[in-house]
């Protein structure tokens, strides 16, 4: 079963992907909110994931570019999940953006969801983020409402 961990804020976004809880989480997708529009890049093998916050170039969105995004970013969970990308997903995002998340997500996908986290937890690297939601008993099989 292959899961994803959508990791997402008002800039962008990372999914993480792994097999067994006991594997470490694989970046797999950059996500990456400016002018508006989502641009993808997938992060090379073996690369560090540097936190969204690092970024220098993140664009601060309007409104209406937020929303595009959120249904970009819904459009983009509704392709993976119908070329079976992935069986399993949890999301790690504030409520706000959760709820818009929600909002414009397709009922397929919404299926999919295993779990939710409602934090802004964007800023931690890979290893941090799995210590993170390993601690919260949340993603790696130790908490039976997972």
């Amino acid at each position: 079963m292959t899961t994803w961990i959508l990791v997402a804020q008002r800039d962008g976004a990372h999914v993480y992907g792994w097999t067994d809880p006991k594997d470490p989480l694989h970046p797999l997708h950059d996500l990456d909110h400016r002018d508006g529009k989502l641009h993808e890049s997938t992060p090379a093998k073996g690369a560090t994931h540097q936190a969204s916050s690092h970024r220098a170039h993140a664009h601060v969105a309007s409104g209406s570019d937020e929303t595009r995004f959120v249904k970009e970013l819904a459009d983009f969970l509704d392709h993976a999940r119908a070329a079976r990308t992935f069986d399993r997903l949890f999301i790690v995002c504030d409520s706000q953006f959760l709820g818009e998340l929600h909002a414009h997500m397709p009922a397929p996908t919404k299926t999919t969801i295993a779990g939710e986290v409602k934090k802004n937890l964007g800023h931690l690297a890979v290893k941090e983020l799995r210590e993170h939601l390993q601690n919260d008993g949340l993603f790696f099989g130790t908490r039976a409402d997972a």
